[in-house]
């Protein structure tokens, strides 16, 4: 009950965050109030929906990957319903995904192949990851790239180093160093308690960061430890909860007790409210306007792509904010097609997250399954579009990983 409670908790101090410093600090910007009683008693309604689906531990990746689910997509989206009197649609299409990928996933009908155990595929996988992981560090000082360890200036840097070191087959791979070959490194190191391979895999990374010049290279770091320190005592889901509302009440004791904007800002409007905000400017804009159809991607050379700029500059312009609005798969599928975009991603992310289900599942891999997989996972979730996350930010790469370094030779679906 602990759990199911803070569950509640959460979505209560979720909303106090956007009555007290959403609305009021960035009203401005989209965030409205339209209070009804009804809409927001709605919104608890569809909330509490999702709940009873959710264990309160974690045995697979796909458990924790539900509860994110419902902590960082279905509650900031019925929160914003029940604050702002907003169309129902985005949340009814939301929810509908969610029960859809938890039914195929925990579906015995839906079943994995069958795939041997590789020999030394804990040696190949390391090998791989090492192997990456150095030509990485090599290119970047050789390609002209600048480094710079400064957060407040990596806009400044970003686009410049990109271009000096990530063309062609560099965009794919440069990504799949950072964002899985190192976290794998330092996570498997992790788990056979060789500090030195793990500090000198953390070094690594804040080279990665310096020349990347991407925040979430660096935050990669407090999740592996995160996730190790949790799962090395524990596997009660109530942490989750727990720590996004002292999150919530940090943000707003720097905002109310010391005037401070940027911690609330970052940690609570642009974690949680902003996901749920494109996800209703994805649907004010195509529900009157060309669907996409994969128009810029598998199908460009049948489909004439419909915009002058990309899909999430299309809608940055739309909702005013100028820049690159990119959100999760439910956004990006009904981009391209419709609804019949948001029920092909949520099989396709459910084909995946039942195949990680199936090949961790008492193999002894959990944890680091759940370590290599939790980045690519939320972008999903939140900030790409599902076809992006499979191969640019890795989601295929976290799949042969998993092969190379399971251990049981049968498992059950």
């Amino acid at each position: 009950m602990i759990f199911y409670l803070l569950m509640l908790a959460f979505r209560f101090f979720l909303d106090a965050s956007y009555f007290l410093f959403v609305n009021p600090v960035f009203g401005y910007s989209g965030f409205s109030l339209g209070f009804s009683g009804v809409t927001y008693g709605l919104s608890w309604l569809i909330y509490l929906v999702s709940l009873p689906v959710l264990r309160a531990r974690i045995f697979v990746i796909s458990d924790y990957f539900f509860i994110t689910f419902v902590l960082f997509v279905i509650a900031p989206i019925t929160s914003l319903y029940g604050l702002t009197g907003w169309s129902v649609r985005p949340v009814v299409v939301t929810v509908f995904s969610f029960f859809l990928l938890f039914f195929i996933v925990k579906s015995s009908r839906v079943k994995v192949p069958y795939f041997p155990v590789v020999r030394q595929g804990n040696n190949l996988a390391i090998f791989i990851s090492s192997g990456m992981m150095l030509f990485l560090v090599v290119w970047y000082f050789i390609s002209g790239a600048s480094f710079n360890l400064n957060f407040a200036s990596v806009y400044d840097f970003r686009a410049e180093n990109a271009e000096l070191s990530s063309g062609g087959i560099l965009a794919y791979t440069n990504n799949w160093t950072y964002k899985i070959f190192s976290i794998f490194f330092i996570s498997y190191f992790l788990w056979k308690k060789n500090w030195f391979l793990v500090v000198l895999g953390c070094l690594a990374q804040v080279v990665f960061y310096g020349y990347s010049a991407h925040k979430s290279v660096l935050f990669s770091l407090l999740l592996i430890f995160g996730i190790w320190f949790w799962f090395g005592r524990s596997d009660k889901a109530y942490v989750l909860p727990l720590g996004l509302i002292f999150v919530f009440c940090g943000g707003l004791f720097f905002y109310f007790a010391l005037d401070h904007l940027v911690l609330g800002s970052m940690l609570i409007r642009r974690v949680f409210y902003i996901p749920a905000y494109l996800t209703y400017q994805y649907f004010d804009f195509f529900s009157s306007n060309q669907f996409v159809y994969w128009s810029n991607s598998f199908l460009s050379g049948f489909v004439d792509y419909p915009y002058d700029l990309s899909i999430s500059m299309t809608i940055g312009q739309y909702e005013g904010s100028g820049g690159g609005a990119n959100n999760g798969y439910i956004s990006s599928g009904y981009a391209h097609f419709g609804y019949w975009g948001v029920f092909i991603y949520t099989v396709i992310f459910a084909l995946v997250l039942r195949f990680l289900d199936v090949v961790t599942k008492n193999s002894g891999v959990l944890w680091l399954g759940l370590a290599i997989s939790i980045v690519p996972l939320r972008d999903a979730l939140i900030s790409s579009d599902l076809l992006t996350t499979l191969l640019t930010h890795g989601l295929i790469v976290i799949i042969f990983l998993v092969l190379l370094i399971k251990k049981n030779p049968a498992y059950e679906n």
